[in-house]
């Protein structure tokens, strides 16, 4: 019996000791360390510039690093990574889903860039894998052998981006639009239809145009399309010939205010004359006169065998102390053509009305809109410049344009002004 007793308290003892070191409550497992022993040696502008277009193999060691912008979680990327740098993006096919969960959003990725090809799959920049003689999507697992994650990245600051500017430099980037809205034949519809992939457009001030494709499987696809205006981010892209943006998530997505709605507030088509503009003669003694041609009406001046000139022809002043957005378009033609360093157009917001342009208010050039072209006979047509936003002139109360006009001894230009018209969103 004192065997039996001393046995059972030695058992005892045992559980007691291992029940005192068995823990009730776990440490978090710490977070897993991604790094690496090497660094990038290229940009991903550098080596999209190896292909022209066709897939080229990469036979170098080349390394670029790039910051996840696609985000797979919801839906709308499909079995692709995007990567982007300071100096563009990339897409990576990779034939797994839940990237997201790999390579998360704001993540660096280098990527090991040998035995990879390089080229455009519908006109998308993308680094592929040729296997059995087809080149597409990395197999599964084996991204693993050209993608390593290192901590230590930041989410990509969207680049504030207008419809009109976006180009092929800008694929594969994430970019914001501001001051856009959704067409009004798509605000009654989801962002993709039963079944299918859909394309939605957007549009801004200047009815510029762009697609929101969305994917049948994003977590938002039947989610009603916003009815407001507002910001819209995403990912830049192309297929074909055809500009689109992909949502990453509805959370970058606030399009709740007013609509588009454009006044016209000032406008002149030089009918039966150009009396409402002012003009001043800064050098010379031509001056811009009223014309008629071919059904067309406008202000018109010429250099032709007159000397230097420098002439200026400037609008009544303008109020756009009311808006929050205003633009311009003018309507123009040239003859006997010589540069367009002698027809220049400016805004100014504190010019007095009266005085010579150079002796009163800060002018700004205007540049970047559609010019004509001479044709036979060394005479254009009338071309319209685009829409030309006036931000920095909202909310003043005088803004005035002009049209400047120089020539030399030689060479001198005609210059026929057809329209000016501003208008206006309150």
């Amino acid at each position: 019996m004192k065997n039996k007793i001393l046995k059972y308290t030695a058992i005892a003892a045992i559980l007691f000791a291992f029940s005192s070191c068995v823990k009730t409550e776990y440490d978090q497992p710490e977070a897993a360390v991604h790094s690496v022993k090497f660094t990038e040696n290229t940009t991903i502008a550098e080596l999209k510039a190896l292909s022209s277009g066709a897939y080229t193999e990469i036979t170098d060691d080349l390394i670029i690093k790039g910051t996840v912008i696609s985000d797979d979680k919801t839906g709308n990327f499909y079995k692709k990574l995007i990567l982007q740098d300071s100096t563009g993006g990339i897409e990576i096919g990779i034939d797994q889903n839940d990237l997201y969960a790999t390579y998360p959003t704001g993540e660096w990725v280098y990527v090991k860039c040998k035995g990879l090809k390089i080229g455009k799959n519908h006109e998308i920049p993308q680094l592929a894998l040729e296997v059995n003689g087809n080149t597409g999507r990395l197999p599964m697992g084996a991204h693993k052998y050209f993608l390593f994650r290192a901590d230590g990245g930041k989410p990509i600051v969207p680049k504030e981006m207008s419809i009109d500017k976006l180009g092929e430099k800008n694929i594969n980037t994430l970019i914001k639009l501001k001051n856009v809205e959704f067409v009004k034949g798509d605000t009654a519809k989801t962002f993709a239809d039963n079944g299918s992939d859909a394309n939605r457009s957007l549009t801004d001030y200047f009815e510029n145009t762009l697609i929101v494709r969305t994917s049948s499987y994003s977590d938002f696809a039947t989610s009603p399309v916003p009815n407001g205006n507002g910001t819209f981010t995403g990912v830049f892209s192309v297929y074909n010939n055809d500009y689109q943006i992909f949502v990453r998530s509805l959370d970058e997505i606030d399009m709740d205010g007013d609509r588009i709605v454009k006044n016209t507030i000032y406008s002149e088509d030089f009918t039966n004359n150009i009396n409402a503009f002012s003009q001043h003669s800064v050098a010379g003694s031509k001056q811009w006169i009223h014309s008629a041609f071919g059904g067309n009406t406008y202000a018109k001046i010429t250099g032709y065998n007159a000397g230097a000139q420098e002439n200026w022809l400037v609008s009544p002043a303008i109020d756009l102390s009311a808006y929050q957005n205003a633009s311009m378009t003018f309507v123009q033609g040239v003859g006997y053509f010589n540069s367009w360093d002698d027809l220049t157009v400016w805004v100014s917001a504190d010019y007095d009305g009266t005085s010579k342009p150079t002796e009163s208010g800060t002018w700004t050039q205007i540049t970047g809109y559609n010019y004509p072209t001479t044709g036979s006979g060394n005479w254009s047509q009338f071309v319209s410049s685009g829409g030309i936003l006036l931000s920095d002139y909202v909310g003043k109360n005088a803004v005035h344009v002009a049209f400047k006009y120089v020539c030399g001894t030689s060479n001198a230009s005609t210059w026929e002004v057809a329209s000016l018209e501003v208008s206006g969103q309150e």
